[in-house]
């Protein structure tokens, strides 16, 4: 059965599910893309494709108003809201914000129905590991997070991204210590894309390059996640940094300059115009 729910700001979550806040007819799940072409005899070649925005739809059934309230004052909390669906099972989450709330009188004994529409702010992603390869992960660590991974110290750090059909943003995360770290991706033996950041990041901090198109940063963190400091100044222009996965499996492998062990950790989300 295809369950709903939303994620916000702080972490909690609504269950669409719930007698008392039933999220009903469910609309806009599919996708739409616009495409541009222009005529070349008597065929056309695309100039273009664009995913339109998603505006998922549907209804809330509340009991009391006071659910209604404390839904209203869950939803206020949207930077980011999350708005996750399970079609078959695996969840697949979207940024979004309630954009209409409708609200009428309550009917029949305790049966508020309010029409509901979300804006989203891209399209649907399944969190997915980014997993160690060729090194020996026996004595690594799993972490709980919202995007678990496995990280294991190495020379040379290797990570197997297996990725849908659609190109993937990373958020590369180097534990320090570690000087002027250099990372590489790779598929089927041709060499993608090379990054490098002319920086020492000491222990107990890390550095994060991160392309998601919302953050899109270089920036030294603590590993609790508090900010130090941009780093992007400090990128080596002549390479690309920023990691965007390919369509199937690829490695990507982060050195140390000098050559001491590094730990490194993918994040990453497979992305789909639908699930």
């Amino acid at each position: 059965m295809r369950r709903f729910k939303l994620i916000n700001a702080e972490g909690a979550e609504w269950d669409l599910m719930q007698r008392d806040g039933y999220y009903n007819e469910p609309d806009g799940y599919g996708y739409d893309r616009s495409f541009k072409s222009i005529r070349a005899g008597y065929d056309y070649l695309q100039t273009s494709d664009v995913l339109a925005q998603k505006a998922p739809s549907g209804e809330l059934v509340f009991r009391t108003y006071a659910q209604y309230q404390a839904f209203v004052a869950f939803a206020a909390k949207d930077d980011p809201l999350y708005l996750c669906y399970a079609p078959m099972g695996t969840w697949y989450r979207c940024r979004c914000k309630v954009q209409e709330l409708g609200k009428g009188e309550m009917i029949s004994p305790g049966l508020l129905i309010c029409r509901i529409k979300f804006i989203c702010f891209g399209t649907w992603a399944e969190q997915i590991t980014a997993t160690q390869s060729t090194v020996d992960t026996s004595h690594g660590k799993i972490y709980p997070y919202t995007y678990p991974y496995t990280y294991a110290d190495t020379t040379i750090a290797i990570a197997v991204l297996q990725n849908g059909a659609l190109e993937s943003p990373c958020r590369l995360n180097i534990f320090g210590p570690v000087e002027n770290p250099t990372w590489t991706l790779v598929q089927n033996g041709v060499s993608l894309m090379t990054g490098r950041v002319n920086v020492t990041i000491p222990a107990g901090n890390k550095l994060v390059v991160d392309a998601t198109p919302s953050n899109m940063e270089i920036a030294e963190y603590t590993t609790d996640n508090e900010l130090v400091g941009n780093r992007y100044a400090e990128s080596d222009f002549s390479t690309a940094r920023f990691v965007y996965a390919p369509s199937g499996e690829s490695t990507l492998t982060v050195t140390n300059e000098t050559g001491a062990d590094v730990s490194v950790a993918v994040e990453m989300e497979r992305i789909a115009y639908a699930v």
